[in-house]
């Protein structure tokens, strides 16, 4: 449609056309570049909570570990004053 035989008002309209069709490219593109992000954002927070929660599990279960122990040193102590 950009030839000399176009008139300017039709020349008009095509260039504004192109301006909103290349607009709601960009900003498709952008939506599109956005939600990709905002997955892998997603995933990298799933990721850490998910690591949070097994490091939790191994403080849970390393505090048992000492509490236990703890309970088996008593239970030394106990039998060496009682056998005294």
């Amino acid at each position: 449609l950009h030839n000399p035989l176009t008139d300017g008002e039709t020349l008009g309209k095509v260039i504004q056309l192109e301006t909103l069709n290349y607009g709601f490219t960009k900003t498709l593109q952008k939506k599109q570049n956005n939600a990709t992000r905002l997955d892998a954002q997603n995933q990298a927070y799933v990721a850490l909570v998910e690591k949070a929660m097994a490091a939790q599990k191994n403080v849970e279960r390393m505090e048992k570990e000492l509490q236990d122990s703890a309970e088996v040193s008593n239970c030394d102590r106990n039998i060496a004053e009682w056998e005294s």
